[in-house]
């Protein structure tokens, strides 16, 4: 897993058939994510939050809703 420094947006995405106006994220992604999920994404450069590493937040849900490995 990195540990490099990765930045995480909130956006203003495009218009789809549900909302006929651009609107707000609800999760933060990376650039590359949005990119990715929703083409002509804008960032909320105001909303921004740099993370280091995702490893605390795995262990923590698989902890939380069973699906890591029992204990042995």
């Amino acid at each position: 897993m990195s540990t490099e420094p990765t930045e995480h947006f909130n956006f203003m995405l495009p218009p789809n058939a549900w909302n006929k106006r651009p609107y707000r994220s609800t999760f933060q992604m990376t650039i590359k994510e949005a990119a990715e999920r929703y083409p002509g994404a804008e960032p909320i450069l105001s909303s921004k939050t740099v993370r280091t590493g995702t490893v605390e937040v795995f262990a923590a849900s698989e902890a939380r809703y069973g699906q890591g490995s029992p204990p042995k």
